[in-house]
């Protein structure tokens, strides 16, 4: 029997899990143009539900004066999660609501 060489990635430590969270935050502050004392939450969250990855990240926070909810969704945990990723998320919803107001728009004209 051959012995198994796969990769097997180590869990993080509790210091390092606030290390990659940390680090996200300051990019989602960056990325979001978010003031540092703005509330930034990152969550590293498990999913059993079939179709759905095991681990993702979400990336929520609340937009002044109206304390608005954004949410992202990154589909990698937190230790490979780099800054483009950040960024990604963000160009990626901002299309979505960009298409979603032009089928709004689109379905207007056709009444």
């Amino acid at each position: 029997m051959k012995p198994d060489h796969s990769f097997q990635p180590q869990p993080a430590t509790n210091e390092q899990h606030r290390n990659y969270a940390q680090q996200i935050k300051l990019w989602a502050l960056a990325t979001f143009n978010l003031s540092e004392d703005s509330v930034v939450m990152v969550q590293e969250l498990r999913c059993a539900d079939e179709g759905c990855p095991d681990v993702m990240t979400l990336i929520a926070f609340w937009l002044p004066p109206t304390d608005l909810r954004q949410e992202y969704r990154i589909f990698k945990p937190f230790r490979q999660i780099k800054e483009v990723d950040v960024r990604e998320a963000k160009n990626s919803m901002l299309n979505n609501l960009i298409n979603r107001e032009l089928r709004l728009e689109h379905e207007k004209k056709k009444k």
